[in-house]
């Protein structure tokens, strides 16, 4: 019954598909599956009572599904007569975007765009064009399920106020308002997105294999060699060895594969470095970087998104402003660890790995002591 409003709310007569009459639901289920009313929903008995969230789902795929309407013609039957012959066919628009008009564009306005979701708001870590705290710029591949690959619409910005940066890189559905011109929503096409997040001390390269990386023990294949994976974040774009050798151990990395077939395509880099808080005012902080990092000094509280009651001689983690939706430095406050130094690792002459306490931890690169000493 469901199928059959949604059918016709899409076009389709139920004088001429036969959607009355004792075949009525038999002429219906082929014309749902038909025009994808049932896609995500292949398990589902249509003669059993519908469930609200198999209901949701339907009327979601008749919304994105291409409208429909009928075209008569005259034809010549075999005797010479004239007669006329009714065809029904998807419905054509009358602008650039689409050729065919789905439901949702056609009486909500809205359109959905598909590709890769290159920035949002501020957090431009992909190179894209037209961001600011109000965009959201996607790397468009089909619009209303019309490839446009390499057309006009590709780096589209868009105006969206909430906060996406999460699903970066990722290969995404975004619902479009063209009447205002804001986005509705953004979600991640989950059967073409692979995604592994991880931390710089769990990632290493595989010896005399640039075609690979290791994530906490485990081996992930490139799409491309290491020389031409797209690394974006610390390096925009970089080569892959350059980009992960030496990197502070903190700063956060995700893979990404979003074109289905589980091959890493690139990998978004958001630096975190670590600091040790000196002053606690009522408006500002001021901050002493412990390894290198760049140096921050004082900055205002009205500046950061702070994690944790902070208070001088804490020690915190530090994400810089640019790889922020909202512009604001993310401050984390830090748990410590006191203790005697069991056992250490080093390499190249350096320590990078001290054992406390029956654990080992991995020291940032560059970590000095309180005397500016290398550790």
């Amino acid at each position: 019954q469901l199928a059959k409003m949604l059918l016709v709310s899409l076009g389709y007569k139920s004088e001429n598909e036969g959607f009355t009459g004792n075949a009525w639901a038999t002429n219906v289920n082929v014309r749902a599956a038909q025009k994808g009313l049932y896609e995500g929903l292949e398990t589902m008995d249509t003669n059993a009572a519908l469930t609200r969230d198999n209901a949701a789902r339907m009327v979601w795929n008749a919304l994105n599904a291409y409208e429909v309407e009928y075209k008569t013609t005259l034809v010549t039957d075999s005797k010479g007569q004239l007669t006329s012959q009714i065809t029904v066919q998807d419905k054509v628009g009358i602008d650039n975007l689409s050729q065919k008009l789905t439901l949702l564009r056609d009486k909500y306005e809205a359109v959905i765009y598909e590709g890769t979701l290159k920035a949002s708001g501020k957090y431009n870590a992909m190179n894209a064009t037209g961001t600011g705290s109000d965009k959201l710029v996607v790397d468009v591949k089909y619009v209303d399920g019309t490839d446009v690959s390499g057309s006009n619409f590709n780096n589209q910005a868009l105006k969206c106020k909430k906060d996406f940066t999460d699903l970066l890189g990722q290969y995404v559905k975004v619902m479009y308002d063209t009447k205002d011109k804001t986005v509705y929503g953004v979600f991640p096409v989950a059967d073409e997105n692979t995604v592994i997040t991880a931390t710089m001390g769990d990632v290493d390269t595989v010896a005399a294999d640039a075609t690979k990386v290791k994530v906490d023990g485990t081996e992930y294949d490139l799409e491309n060699t290491a020389t031409n994976t797209n690394v974006y974040g610390a390096s925009t774009p970089g080569n892959f060895q350059t980009v992960f050798t030496g990197t502070n151990s903190a700063t956060k990395v995700k893979f990404i594969s979003n074109d289905g077939n589980d091959k890493i395509d690139l990998a978004i880099v958001v630096p975190v470095n670590v600091y040790e808080i000196t002053y606690v005012g009522s408006d500002n902080i001021t901050l002493k970087n412990l390894n290198g990092a760049p140096a921050l000094g004082n900055i205002k509280k009205s500046d950061c998104v702070i994690s944790g009651d902070l208070a001088k001689d804490d020690y915190v983690s530090v994400i810089g402003k640019e790889y922020n939706f909202d512009g604001k430095y993310e401050v984390t406050k830090l748990t410590t660890t006191e203790g005697k130094t069991e056992q250490i690792k080093t390499a190249s002459s350096a320590t990078t790995d001290m054992k406390v306490g029956g654990t080992w931890y991995t020291l940032l690169s560059g970590l000095k002591d309180d005397n500016n000493n290398q550790i």
